[in-house]
Order: C-alpha cells, then sequence, then structure tokens
C-alpha cells in the first residue's frame, strides 16, 4: 500500500483520509470561497479508469466558489492506498458500496456527483442504489464521456488485457514504457497538441506505482457484468436529473452510445462539446465549467429533458 508523503503531488483544498478496513482512501475537500452563506449543495467529483483527484484540477476551485467541494481518489488510484491482490474487489457494486459509506460517513446527502468514464458508469451505479436508510445521497448526476453498456469502441481492448498475456504488458507496461503513456494521454484529447508538460507528467508519477495494475485489472475482470447490470437496470435511475457532456471527437467512449444512453435515462439532457475528445474538463474548462455549473444550479423541466445541444470552448450559453 501507498502512505508515504510525496513533494510536488497534487492537492487542492484540505487533503483528506477515509478508513476502510486496513486501507485508507485519499479525498480533498475545498470549502466555498465566496462570503455568502454557502446555500447550495455539494459536490463529489469521480475519476476515470486511470484517473485521480488531478483529473479535475481546472474545475475544483471553479465549483468551490459558493459549494462544498469533494474530489476522490478511488481506493487502489491516485494518492490513495493500493490493496494487495484480492483484499478489495473493483467492481462497480462493490465500489458504490463504499463510495455511499463514505458519503454517509461524512453526512453528504442530497449531493451533485460529477463523474468521468469509468467514474460515470460508478456513479450510475450508486444512483441505481440511491436511497439509503429514508434518505437519498444523490441530487443530480453529470456523466462526462462515461463508460455504459452501448459503447463498443474499448471492447477489444478489454478482452485482450483479461487475458493473461494482456494482464502481463499492463503490469510492465505502466512500469515501463513512459512512450505508451503519452500516447494514451495524447489519444484523450481531440486536439493533442492541448496536452501540456504538466499532464504528462500529473499522470504518470501515478501511473508508475506499485499495485496500481491491479486496480485497473480488478475493473476490467468485472467489466462485461458491470456493463450487463448497467443495461438491465436503468429503470431504478428514474427521476435522477442528469446532463450527459460529451465531447465529439471522443474515440474512448465515442458520443453515439451516449445518444443511446439517453434513451434510457429520461430526465437526462446530452451536451456535446464540439472538436473535444474523452476529457473535455481538462481539454476545454471553461466550456465544461460553464455547462455543469448551469445545469447544477437550474431545475431541469420538461422541455430540456432530453434535450441534445452542440457548443464549441468559448460558445456563450
Amino acid at each position: 500500500m501507498i502512505r508515504k508523503q510525496r513533494e510536488n503531488r497534487f492537492v487542492a483544498g484540505e487533503e483528506l483520509w477515509w478508513p476502510f478496513g486496513q486501507y485508507r482512501m485519499r479525498y480533498l475537500r475545498l470549502q466555498p470561497s465566496q462570503q455568502e452563506e454557502n446555500t447550495h449543495a455539494p459536490v463529489v467529483f469521480l475519476h476515470g479508469l486511470l484517473g485521480y483527484s488531478f483529473s479535475w484540477r481546472h474545475n475544483l476551485e471553479v465549483f468551490a466558489r459558493n459549494r462544498t467541494v469533494y474530489a476522490v481518489d478511488l481506493l487502489g488510484m491516485g494518492y490513495s492506498d493500493r490493496p494487495e491482490p484480492g483484499d478489495v474487489s473493483y467492481s462497480l457494486n462493490d465500489t458504490a458500496e463504499r463510495m455511499t459509506a463514505w458519503m454517509r460517513s461524512l453526512g453528504l446527502y442530497s449531493a451533485d456527483v460529477v463523474a468521468t468514464s469509468h467514474g460515470g458508469a460508478l456513479a450510475m451505479r450508486m444512483a441505481m442504489m440511491n436511497r439509503t436508510a429514508g434518505a437519498s445521497l444523490l441530487r443530480r448526476l453529470v456523466l462526462v464521456a462515461a463508460a455504459n453498456p452501448f459503447s463498443n469502441a474499448g471492447s477489444g481492448r478489454i478482452r485482450f488485457f483479461s487475458r493473461p498475456f494482456g494482464a502481463w504488458l499492463l503490469r510492465h507496461g505502466m512500469v515501463l514504457h513512459a512512450a505508451s503513456r503519452w500516447l494514451g494521454i495524447r489519444r484523450m484529447y481531440g486536439d493533442p497538441s492541448r496536452v501540456t508538460r504538466e499532464t504528462l507528467d500529473g499522470y504518470a508519477g501515478i501511473l508508475t506505482e506499485p499495485n496500481t495494475a491491479n486496480y485497473a485489472l480488478g475493473i476490467i475482470a468485472n467489466w462485461k457484468s458491470d456493463m450487463e447490470y448497467l443495461r438491465g437496470h436503468f429503470a431504478r435511475m428514474d427521476g435522477m436529473p442528469t446532463l450527459l457532456l460529451w465531447g465529439s471527437a471522443d474515440r474512448t467512449v465515442p458520443v453515439a452510445s451516449a445518444v443511446e444512453l439517453q434513451k434510457h435515462l429520461p430526465d437526462s439532457r446530452l451536451v456535446v462539446v464540439q472538436g473535444s475528445g474523452h476529457l473535455p474538463y481538462e481539454e476545454s474548462p471553461e466550456e465544461f465549467n460553464r455547462e455543469v455549473l448551469g445545469f447544477l444550479d437550474s431545475e431541469l423541466n420538461g422541455e430540456e429533458a432530453g434535450h441534445c445541444r452542440t457548443t464549441r470552448a468559448g460558445d456563450s450559453v
């Protein structure tokens, strides 16, 4: 497990720890910076498969101007502890149970959740178990390029890394091949020229930590059953106001799957950021912040539900 202190690690606001058995999950908390009373719902940010709280570096302080913000490093990733193989399950159900336990322990009820990629699938699973002890944990969802049952773009990679040779390559590739990490991050952007040295360095240190591959492989091992569960239980999300936000140039989870996903979420609307890739919160942060805050602060009425809109970075809203 990882418990050592690091220099130059990403920290915004307070760095806090939540115990899970012998392990600890790291999370950041930012308190409202404005002087007026905080009347907004708290916001929880959930990263993607190989991301961590650093992924939201262009967003957290903007959201924290008048609301309490949390950014989690899921157990096994980021600066959270790395459980030994077999100690912790990374299925969507078990991870959602951990996250809802964390929210209950902090008294986070009626919170908004902003989640990306595999974190988006996790947020949907959390929404399907939303009510606990008679109280609703989640108020609204923002799903950013969320992994979903209607996207087959990565199915070949999932099958490959599920096999022994693929698993061996994943474990060794994270540690040995900086070039593969560089190419992988650039592939996530609609415009690879926007990838900065800060971005590359911010992810590199985390991906080379021991046991990081076990986290990814644990998710991959449950991928098929997790997606099948989501496909069969969308009715449990009825009544959950949801924003689907995608980049038009997303090659990881193509926007076509968002159109299909929206059909199963009647209380949702879809916004497509033109030219952005899989990480619009990094690639087009001003657009992302404006769209998401506008959604969280507005009422989702009958006219907005089912709406689809394409925007460009710099467009007025």
